[in-house]
């Protein structure tokens, strides 16, 4: 229960009082000067706690409270100790008055007090020990009188005057009075017999002022001891030194607490003696000797490490730093590096910077924003910009444009599909691409052709070389030697030209100037053609060299040896022919194979057959083909051949159709392998010239050839629809290859 009424909690002009019963603890609170009360002759006080006072067991002071007044705690028998606030100035009379289980009273460090009243402490029979503090000035009559268990009094140097019977009542009690005060300026007005008879009461005084007291205070009954004062310099700055003992007897050891100020630390500390001698200190403390000593400190601001750091951790800038000063971040301003998504600038420092304390850390913090990107729509040549815009980090951009469209050129038509890519979130500058469907509506087409088979054979000779060391010469009134010579022509890079049996044509001699040649190799003997050709050739400064053999038979064989030495594969054709030989020429062409001549039936050529028989004795022939059907090389001739080559029949494959045309079709099919050009080389069917140069230029392309003439068939278109050309190269002019059957196979192709 607390006790605290309206008409009872006042007890000053602004002070209050509370009591908690069940505590015992009687409280003085808010400010100023508590009133004086009275003492009546009954034992009475006119204090709101009188009536209750035996409950009363502690005594707590506000500390903004500054003047005890009179009989204020008199008679509380029950407290055993109090603290004066620093604030107090002064304790009025009898304040604290038979107070008998007083044991301790305490004051705090700065006391303002300047007066004791008469009797203020008077009757506290429990007392045993008192220290007043610094800055009291006055001790009235019985301020102290009747402590009777009192074995120490100290008095601070401040007091100046000492009331008559001040102690009265302490006979045969205390042992020892402290006192500091400079007797010259002190007003000590004893009863001879207040103190302790036959000078048992012994009164330390300062050695300075030993002598002043013998002289001034003779007449009491003490003895004067004369102690060295440990002074504390009063020019200290910035913290304080807190002495063990002061006063202080010679040997004492003397030990000192060093408080610095907030935010000091200890520089220097030094103790000398009378003479300004110093004395030797270690770990702060120091043995006394028979002198005054002076303690003198300095103190310096303490220094703190100041860190600056990225909102990462790492280090920006690290200094110390003193008490009380201001940091300041001196290096350039911070930065984050920006991610794909945010780009970062420098805010403020966190915690906000501030007068230093301690040791701290202070970390950048950014404000942040999201990274724009361009987001470009561009057409499928990559340069075409359609739309360009920025867009934020995270957000699926948007063509908002009408969709794009390409212009249909000759051969194709275009339809807008879509873009390259999938349209994601944005996460970096993007381009997105358009992409088309694209239609065919037409093929390519070139068309190579002269006003004879001479200047065919010259502008195949200008579409497929630039230059050629080596140029093929063959009889360009049969097709026997030419066609069996595309094979090697394409190993030597030479392009097929054509001639008369007994005259250079002006343009064929003009070609092989235009190519640069350096040699000529003539197919076919003398018959095909004579010594004043190659003479001729010779004339225009050529290397000529023949490979002939006695018919076109001999003549293949011997364009064989020359092609390879050891073939793995081996091209049969109907040598009375032209269409399967020509058919097949750019395949041969380009798998390194000779061509071979056959008849229909009877017996191998004498010259084929020695050339077979050298193949089986070298044994390198794995695969041997036979382009055409039944008719031209029967199943008899067939097996005549693949025996005299060592081959099993396993080992061999007839390619034919219907017709040479189909024939043609199916050599296009069966080598799909080797023939992944996108261009068709289209010759008639129905004769040789304008084709016999052609099979080098197909080579070259990776080209099929295509036979036809008049009316495509079925299966030729078929083919020509999964062929899929890109374009068509004609031999021959319009004579030999028409115009409508171009546009027949453009429509098959598309």
């Amino acid at each position: 229960m607390i006790i605290v009424g309206d008409e009872f909690g006042i007890c000053g002009k602004n002070a209050r009082w509370s009591f908690d019963e069940n505590t015992g603890t009687l409280e003085i609170k808010f400010s100023g000067r508590m009133y004086d009360y009275s003492y009546s002759q009954d034992g009475s006080i006119d204090t709101p706690w009188d009536g209750f006072k035996a409950k009363i067991k502690h005594l707590e002071i506000d500390d903004i409270i500054t003047y005890i007044g009179n009989n204020a705690f008199r008679g509380l028998k029950n407290i055993t100790s109090v603290t004066i606030p620093n604030s107090v100035n002064e304790i009025g009379i009898a304040a604290f008055k038979d107070c008998f289980e007083l044991e301790a009273v305490n004051f705090q460090d700065g006391s303002e007090l300047k007066a004791i009243r008469m009797y203020g402490f008077d009757g506290c029979l429990a007392l045993k020990e008192i220290t007043l503090p610094e800055g009291l000035k006055t001790i009235e009559i019985c301020a102290l009188g009747n402590l009777r268990s009192a074995q120490k009094i100290t008095l601070p140097s401040s007091v100046t005057k000492i009331d008559k019977r001040a102690f009265a009542g302490t006979r045969n009690v205390i042992h020892e009075v402290y006192i500091s005060a400079n007797p010259s300026r002190l007003e000590w007005a004893t009863d001879p017999d207040e103190l302790k008879p036959n000078k048992a009461t012994i009164c330390h005084v300062p050695l300075k002022y030993f002598n002043g007291y013998i002289e001034r205070f003779s007449q009491l009954n003490l003895t004067f001891i004369a102690d060295c004062e440990v002074a504390v310099s009063k020019d200290i700055e910035n913290g304080n030194v807190i002495v063990s003992k002061n006063p202080a007897n010679k040997d004492d050891e003397i030990t000192l607490t060093i408080k610095p100020n907030t935010g000091y630390k200890l520089k220097s500390l030094t103790v000398t003696d009378s003479s300004g001698n110093p004395l030797t200190v270690t770990d702060n403390k120091f043995t006394m000797p028979e002198s005054d000593v002076t303690v003198s400190a300095t103190f310096e601001k303490q220094k703190y490490t100041i860190k600056f750091v990225n909102d990462d951790g790492t280090p920006l800038q690290s200094s110390s730093v003193a008490y009380g000063e201001m940091p300041e971040y001196k290096s350039d301003e911070p930065t984050k590096a920006k991610t794909a998504e945010y780009s970062y600038k420098f805010d403020k420092w966190s915690p906000e910077i501030e007068k230093v304390t301690g040791e701290k850390t202070y970390t950048a913090t950014y404000t942040n924003s999201k990274n724009k990107y361009t987001v470009k729509f561009v057409d499928d040549d990559g340069k075409t910009v359609l739309q360009s815009s920025q867009v934020e980090y995270g957000e699926t951009p948007k063509y908002t444009e009408a969709n794009p469209t390409k212009k249909s050129t000759e051969l194709f038509e275009y339809t807008f599909k879509g873009w390259n890519k999938k349209i994601t979130a944005v996460t970096g500058n993007v381009t997105y691409k358009a992409v088309y469907d694209s239609k065919r509506i037409n093929l390519e087409t070139t068309r190579l052709a002269g006003k004879n088979r001479f200047l065919t054979a010259v502008e195949i000779s200008k579409a497929g070389f630039e230059t050629a060391d080596t140029a093929v010469l063959a009889y360009g009134m049969n097709y026997a030697d030419a066609l069996a010579g595309v094979p090697l022509a394409s190993k030597l890079n030479a392009p097929i030209l054509l001639t008369y049996t007994d005259t250079l044509d002006s343009a064929t001699l003009e070609e092989l100037g235009r190519l640069k040649a350096k040699k000529v190799i003539i197919l076919g003997g003398t018959g095909a053609i004579n010594e004043d050709v190659e003479a001729e050739i010779k004339r225009n400064g050529l290397e000529t060299e023949r490979i002939a053999g006695t018919t076109r038979f001999g003549t293949a064989t011997a364009v064989a040896e020359k092609l390879s030495e050891e073939p793995q594969e081996v091209f049969f054709v109907f040598g009375n022919g032209f269409a399967d030989a020509l058919s097949v020429s750019a395949v041969a062409a380009q798998k390194n194979a000779p061509i071979i001549y056959l008849t229909t039936n009877g017996d191998l050529h004498a010259d084929t057959a020695a050339y077979l028989a050298k193949l089986k004795e070298k044994g390198s022939v794995q695969k041997a083909y036979f382009i055409g059907g039944t008719g031209v090389i029967s199943d008899d001739m067939m097996k005549k051949a693949y025996t005299a080559l060592g081959l099993e029949e396993a080992a061999t494959q007839r390619i034919a159709g219907d017709n040479r045309f189909l024939t043609c079709v199916e050599i296009n099919k069966a080598f799909a392998d080797v023939l992944t050009g996108k261009t068709v080389c289209v010759a008639t069917g129905a004769n040789f010239p304008d084709a016999l140069a052609g099979g080098v230029l197909a080579a070259q392309k990776k080209a099929s050839l295509f036979l036809a003439t008049g009316k495509l068939s079925d299966e030729q278109i078929a083919y020509l629809k999964a062929k899929a050309a890109e374009s068509l190269c004609v031999f021959g002019g319009v004579g030999a290859v028409p115009d409508e059957l171009v546009k027949s196979i453009v429509q098959s192709s598309i």
